[in-house]
């Protein structure tokens, strides 16, 4: 929910930024060079590595640095007359003006500021607990697995010899080890045939892999794959058994 409403704020941070940037055009050419109201674009531009990520939002970042930066330079380039000035102001009134908005200018950033470091706050601390969520969940997932596939290899009476040597036929990604898997889990892929008939024979080699509890790296190395094919593969296969999304696919197989 706060990743969605951070997406949201991006068009308003940035809307902020290039607001920000015309008034402080408008009042450098209006107040003149004396006032200093330009130096105000050097803070914009450093603001910006605050409030966006360089990873993920370059070009937002340069868009809105080049056009603070295109500003700056017509501002000078115009030698601060972009507007025209009332020359009949008076000095007092002049320097009141110039006081209010910069003392307005400051607020409005101080109020900025605070509140998107507390949005960044807020979503790092969300972020935090899923991740911790995530972990204590991945080791729950893993200690059922591994409950699971004892019991599985109980109910074959499967000998530590007979699972070291279908492990190791598996490691070597040794073409014979689908025909030893059968020999030892019989039942597994007729059942597989009965939940989905498009199954092809590298699928039932992913589901015999990841019966026996080989997570995607170790399933990556062993296959000689990238662990971005083995995920794609996993991805084409939940839909092909029509696995729900909020089942472990693992799990879902080892359940079997």
């Amino acid at each position: 929910m706060l990743l969605k409403e951070h997406r949201k704020n991006k068009k308003i941070i940035i809307a902020v930024f290039i607001f920000l940037c015309l008034v402080i055009t408008y009042y450098s050419s209006f107040f003149g060079e004396e006032s200093g109201v330009f130096l105000f674009y050097f803070p914009l531009i450093l603001a910006l590595a605050f409030f966006f990520q360089i990873k993920t939002d370059k070009k937002i970042i340069y868009s809105l640095a080049s056009f603070i930066m295109i500003c700056l330079y017509i501002t000078l380039a115009s030698n601060f007359t972009l507007f025209k000035r009332d020359i009949g102001i008076a000095t007092n009134r002049y320097e009141k003006k110039l006081m209010i908005l910069n003392v307005t200018f400051s607020i409005l950033a101080f109020v900025i500021d605070y509140y998107f470091i507390e949005r960044k706050r807020s979503i790092a601390y969300f972020l935090h607990m899923e991740n911790e969520y995530n972990a204590d969940r991945i080791i729950s997932l893993k200690t059922e697995n591994e409950r699971l596939l004892k019991s599985q290899f109980l109910v074959n009476n499967l000998t530590d010899e007979n699972i070291e040597e279908i492990m190791k036929l598996a490691q070597k990604d040794d073409p014979f080890f689908l025909y030893k898997f059968q020999s030892f889990f019989p039942d597994f892929l007729p059942k597989l045939d009965e939940i989905s008939s498009k199954l092809i024979l590298s699928d039932q080699h992913l589901c015999a892999m990841m019966r026996l509890n080989l997570d995607t790296k170790q399933i990556a190395a062993f296959t000689n794959t990238t662990i971005k094919s083995v995920e794609s593969k996993k991805y084409r296969l939940r839909k092909k058994l029509d696995i729900p999304y909020d089942i472990e696919i693992t799990q879902w197989i080892l359940s079997i």
